[in-house]
């Protein structure tokens, strides 16, 4: 599997995900204190957790972990 994760908003569109998705390419979902994007790509989601109110030393609470899995169940993978 090859995976890309985007780090600037405008890449941040349905355009990218299914682009990613004809090139066989996951896209790298994001929860971080500036943005939540997640996506499916390829049947697949992958999120990298970088923190809510602080960039990388955050402890995400039972709540905010059961909501992001929330989100995930609900993404249709296309």
């Amino acid at each position: 599997m090859l995976a890309v994760e985007f780090r600037d908003r405008s890449w941040f569109s349905q355009d990218t995900v299914e682009l990613c998705r004809s090139l066989g390419v996951t896209t790298v979902s994001v929860d971080t204190p500036i943005e939540s994007w997640v996506v499916p790509s390829n049947e697949v989601v992958y999120l990298r957790l970088q923190g809510r109110v602080e960039w990388y030393a955050y402890e995400y609470s039972e709540e905010e972990l059961e909501g992001l899995a929330g989100t995930i169940a609900d993404v249709d993978p296309g």
